[in-house]
């Protein structure tokens, strides 16, 4: 059985794989001063991480909801059927 951790590591891996960021050289001076690009895509790589990491999570809590209501449906049948 895959462990939760694991699973949640591949959702990651199956979200942000096909994402790619493309940035643009530019030369010009008001660009320069927004700040170092470095630390920017630092920032949004964290920033889609974190997201990733949450979207993760309510995955995982919805799968154990439709278990939990797949179950809970198939009690109730088993006892109406009686």
């Amino acid at each position: 059985m895959v462990s939760t951790h694991d699973r949640l590591k591949q959702t990651k891996g199956k979200l942000v794989s096909p994402l790619k960021i493309h940035s643009k050289p530019t030369l010009r001076k008001d660009n320069l001063e927004m700040g170092n690009s470095n630390d920017r895509l630092t920032t949004l790589e964290m920033t889609i991480s974190a997201l990733t990491f949450t979207v993760g999570e309510l995955v995982e809590q919805l799968r154990l909801i439709n278990l939990a209501l797949g179950s809970i449906s198939t009690n109730q049948q088993g006892h109406s059927q009686r």
